[in-house]
């Protein structure tokens, strides 16, 4: 069968027939045949190994669930993938940890340079997978190294490659399992300011709170030249535009919402619409930032 695990409740919880849309930030996905929230790394090793169909779910905030139900199994990292430890200058997390812990973690123990992710929702592993960034700055940039299960082992790596919310992570096959991130002496209440100060920002400019999963569209680089899609998606007047229970962000028009009960057909037929008209009128192809599981 495809669902051999055969652990305890303190290694692992077994769902069966599992609604995911409550594990997205877009309230939008099937059901998964299996979902497992695994506690540690020999259950999660023990279970890749029997698995022939599965992917892992990190806070489901940058995810779209196309399927109306998964033959596999949706691994969730919990229990010990939620530790976080600090070091010299050093913070260790686990990919089950999120955000807001890693960053408030990082303030009061005066160590600064992970402010602007404090805000982002989600959890270390999919930030690093997905090289999650906000005001200029990109997570992998103050990381030294990234714990990963690849071809069947676990292990540290310094070895990676990064760009615009892109990684080698996600050609390689590599499983997200903790990072190690480098950071600097500072002081507790700058770092606590700044902080509140870039939320305000987040949430003055973002439907903050919305039922979606961050900027739909990555940035193009044209020569020496950035475009950002949601300025030119502004430009064409197309925010509020609706298909179904979807909509393109009146905040901000690099987000689509899910405003009233929406499928993930909704939400493909409008940036499929959105790619179209900014295609045809900037020739420009919009490249999609989520992370899309289509129906299997």
């Amino acid at each position: 069968s495809e669902m051999c695990i055969r652990d305890s409740p303190k290694d692992a919880i077994v769902y069966y027939n599992y609604d995911l849309a409550p594990h997205t930030s877009f309230k939008i996905g099937g059901k998964a045949k299996y979902f497992v929230i695994v506690k540690n790394e020999k259950t999660l090793k023990n279970l890749l190994s029997k698995c022939k169909k599965f992917f892992i779910l990190g806070g489901g905030t940058n995810t779209l669930l196309s399927f109306k139900s998964y033959s596999g199994t949706v691994i969730k990292l919990g229990g010990n993938f939620s530790r976080l430890y600090v070091g010299k200058n050093k913070l260790t997390a686990m990919a089950g940890a999120n955000l807001f812990s890693l960053c408030k973690l990082a303030k009061d123990s005066s160590l600064s340079g992970l402010e602007f992710l404090y805000g982002i929702p989600g959890t270390v592993g999919g930030a690093i997978f997905g090289n999650a960034g906000a005001f200029e700055e990109e997570v992998l940039g103050h990381v030294s190294r990234v714990k990963v299960f690849r071809n069947g082992k676990i292990f540290w790596t310094k070895k990676f490659s990064s760009s615009h919310r892109n990684t080698s992570f996600k050609k390689d096959g590599s499983i997200i399992l903790g990072a190690q991130f480098s950071l600097s002496p500072g002081d507790k209440k700058e770092i606590e300011e700044k902080m509140k100060d870039l939320l305000a920002r987040r949430k003055q400019t973002q439907p903050y709170g919305a039922f979606c999963a961050g900027s739909i569209f990555k940035r193009l680089e044209v020569g020496d030249q950035t475009i950002f899609p949601a300025k030119i998606i502004d430009n064409l007047g197309l925010k509020g535009v609706k298909i179904g229970g979807a909509k393109v962000s009146e905040k901000h028009a690099g987000f689509i919402v899910n405003f009233e009960k929406a499928s993930a057909t909704d939400v493909l037929r409008l940036i499929k619409k959105i790619k179209k008209i900014v295609y045809k009128t900037n020739k420009l192809k919009s490249k999609i930032n989520k992370r899309t599981c289509l129906a299997c």
